[in-house]
């Protein structure tokens, strides 16, 4: 049992980080953006900046730093 729990764990955490980031709008509060210790979570702005030619690559799968350092 707890086998299966570790061995799906990478794919629920993936849909867990993955299904807020896609539907159009930021489930986060603006604060969230602001704040030192939340502002390098990708959220739903992130990833449409991304999206709209923004930048030239996307490092940052779950952070945004990722994309300043590379």
């Amino acid at each position: 049992m707890l086998g299966e729990i570790a061995a799906t764990q990478p794919q629920r955490w993936s849909i867990i980080r993955n299904v807020p980031g896609h539907p159009g709008f930021e489930f986060f509060p603006r604060w969230w953006l602001d704040s030192p210790l939340t502002r390098w979570v990708n959220t739903t702005t992130h990833h449409d900046l991304h999206h709209n030619g923004s930048f030239n690559h996307n490092y940052g799968l779950y952070f945004t730093w990722w994309d300043k350092w590379m």
